[in-house]
């Protein structure tokens, strides 16, 4: 069977985790004989450290108006409508583009998987006290968005053939419209076990009850909630460690300053995800702030791989199950209090450093990679 996948663009040197899950899922259809390649629509973005065993296809969409852009999606699963029997794709950026192919009666199928959240859905969240309310042009503009979405958008996106991804996103997203019967509850491909294979090299900072957030820095994960409740906790023997970079760093500088930390907060720039590991072995919690119900949280997973104990929103309750503590989403004094408990409780971290590795075991690929094989089998054959 021949899959094409379709892509923004895929970056295995400086790129998010949703990168590496993508070529996991590619490596494993390759070795099961399936011919892959890949679609990337950006990409200037495509970055390797040594060059991948499937195809890539530059092909790059230009322009910021959603409809032309839409419009070049659909172009170009046109143009390969004979050299494949399944179009995959990565993410919900070209929802309109792969709606509108399947609508006009198109006949190679589509499925989509779901790794984000599309502007529909967003709305549903995107609200107070997490986050503010749009006024003026930007207000009128998003009521219009809106009115789309939930009209011809929902249309289109319903022609769709199948959606993969974990349960809390197909919830939110069939709350939205989507129809249920087309979701498949499978959730992105990690290889966990290499991952419990990695070597620690690491001496531990005793010194400090070490706490850690690795990620982007932006409104929707929320790492302002940790920095304030971090600001609460006020144990001079504990130290915040925030890896990562993004559009909200300067404004989260400036708050640490405000909140008079000092150097209890360390900002530490984007690092490779090979010495990402290093600071899960050095640290004794971590903690995962989003405001927004995170769609998997691939971070989580992996600290809890390398038996660390952790702090979750409750919108990521499914997730760790009782292998980690939930605080109630945009809580600051909730976050606060959770963590100072840890702190002094030692069992509970210990009881979290084993069940840990036992629940991040679950979401290795190799428990669902043949669902999904067999789903996209009988998918295409039906």
């Amino acid at each position: 069977m021949k899959i094409i996948f379709i892509t923004s663009k895929i970056n295995l040197v400086t790129g998010g985790g949703s990168n590496y899950c993508l070529d996991l899922k590619l490596r494993f259809l390759q070795a099961k004989g399936y011919d892959v390649s890949v679609i990337t629509f950006y990409s200037k973005g495509n970055e390797f450290f040594s060059t991948p065993p499937y195809k890539i296809i530059k092909r790059d969409i230009k322009g910021h108006n959603l409809f032309l852009r839409q419009w070049q999606v659909f172009k170009v699963l046109e143009e390969f409508s004979l050299e494949t029997d399944l179009f995959f794709i990565e993410g919900p950026s070209f929802l309109w583009g792969a709606g509108l192919y399947r609508k006009l009666g198109k006949k190679v199928p589509v499925a989509v998987n779901l790794n984000n959240y599309s502007s529909i859905v967003e709305d549903l969240y995107k609200k107070p006290p997490l986050y503010g309310i749009d006024s003026g042009i930007k207000f009128l503009r998003h009521k219009i968005r809106m009115l789309l979405e939930r009209t011809i958008g929902l249309m289109l996106f319903n022609s769709i053939d199948i959606f993969f991804c974990p349960p809390s996103v197909a919830k939110i997203y069939q709350e939205a419209g989507f129809l249920k019967e087309k979701f498949r509850i499978i959730p992105d491909f990690i290889d966990i076990e290499s991952l419990q294979n990695e070597k620690n090299l690491t001496v531990k900072d005793t010194d400090y009850f070490n706490i850690l957030y690795a990620g982007r820095l932006d409104f929707d994960k929320g790492v302002d909630i940790l920095i304030k409740a971090f600001s609460l906790i006020g144990n001079k023997d504990s130290r915040l460690h925030i890896v990562g970079d993004g559009p909200e760093k300067e404004r989260l500088e400036a708050l640490v300053r405000d909140s008079g930390l000092g150097n209890s907060v360390i900002f530490h720039s984007w690092v490779k995800r090979e010495d990402l590991f290093h600071f899960y072995f050095q640290s004794d919690l971590f903690v995962h702030p989003a405001r927004w119900p995170e769609p998997f949280g691939l971070a989580v997973i992996e600290a809890m791989a390398f038996g660390l104990p952790v702090v979750v929103a409750d919108s990521l309750q499914w997730l760790v199950s009782d292998s980690g503590i939930v605080f109630k989403r945009g809580d600051i004094k909730d976050l606060a209090g959770k963590i100072s408990s840890l702190m002094t409780n030692r069992n509970k971290m210990q009881e979290m450093s084993e069940k840990g590795p036992k629940k991040a075991r679950e979401y290795d690929y190799r428990n669902y990679a043949e669902e999904f094989e067999e789903s996209l089998n009988n998918f295409v054959k039906r």
